[in-house]
């Protein structure tokens, strides 16, 4: 296949998918989780990942920011390439899932 297939297969063949309610103000020592539903996600499919993205389903993020403060304040950091999918979508990305709770 191709780097970017054994990578992304390497990081993202198995993953838990989980879903939350939360309770107190966020991101805060008193926010508080809920585990409602958690599925687990095997067999990436590469045929339905570029599927998505042609589709519009799945949008890729080059993620890049700015340190705010300290020493390096002003200066550019990269924090790696990221994907942005719905979680009602980023079902169909594996061939295979089983919900746990």
């Amino acid at each position: 296949m191709s780097i970017f297939y054994d990578v992304l297969k390497s990081k993202s063949n198995r993953i838990l998918l989980v879903f939350a309610e939360t309770m107190g103000k966020r991101k805060t020592k008193g926010e508080q989780f809920h585990f409602t539903k958690a599925y687990l996600l095997s067999d990436l499919n590469i045929r339905k990942f570029k599927t998505a993205i042609r589709n519009g389903k799945l949008k890729v993020d080059i993620r890049i920011g700015v340190y705010r403060s300290g020493k390096l304040k002003g200066r550019y950091h990269d924090h790696g390439t990221g994907f942005r999918i719905s979680s009602r979508d980023f079902l169909n990305l594996y061939d295979n899932y089983k919900q746990v709770i």
